[in-house]
């Protein structure tokens, strides 16, 4: 699975699970709504290996010299550490896993009221993350996959299979992956 693909389901996850968790607060959360949320919820628990994947990549990079890509990549770690608090914590409280409150920077809650304020509290982590990380479109010679290659249109499909690999390479190269 493509970092672009990933990245663009968990952003799109994130959103279905903030709109079915806000609705979950100020309704009762049942039927569709959290059938959808849960469902939500496993599909990102799945992605997250892949998106580990990404993540070693990116901190194998280490921090540039740039103040932008240094605050990012912290705020970055922040919010994965935070994201795989609000998982556990869910699964903690739908398993019936540990203690039924958490006691957390001097205010104990039940597992699940933390799952829902740190989930709340990580949105502007992950807009900063998403607007920062995002791939610019500034390079539209590659297109991933060798769709395109840099080629006019009556050569696309010659291109898609088959494609010398130093090509390929050096489309992946551009894309701030």
């Amino acid at each position: 699975m493509g970092p672009r693909f990933t990245n663009a389901a968990l952003l799109v996850l994130a959103g279905t699970l903030t709109l079915t968790g806000v609705f979950g607060l100020f309704s009762q959360l049942s039927g569709f709504a959290l059938d959808l949320h849960r469902v939500a919820a496993w599909m990102l628990v799945v992605l997250l290996p892949w998106k580990a994947l990404i993540s070693y990549r990116s901190l194998r990079r280490g921090p540039a010299r740039s103040w932008d890509r240094s605050v990012v990549l912290l705020v970055s770690i922040a919010l994965g550490a935070a994201s795989l608090a609000v998982v556990v914590w869910s699964i903690g409280w739908m398993w019936r896993i540990g203690a039924d409150t958490v006691r957390l920077a001097g205010y104990r809650d039940t597992a699940i009221a933390w799952h829902w304020m740190v989930g709340l509290a990580t949105l502007p982590a992950l807009a900063l993350h998403a607007w920062r990380r995002w791939p610019r479109r500034g390079n539209r010679t590659c297109f991933r996959g060798a769709a395109f290659c840099g080629r006019p249109p009556s050569a696309r499909p010659a291109c898609s299979y088959g494609a010398p690999e130093s090509l390929l390479r050096d489309c992946v190269r551009r894309e701030s992956w």
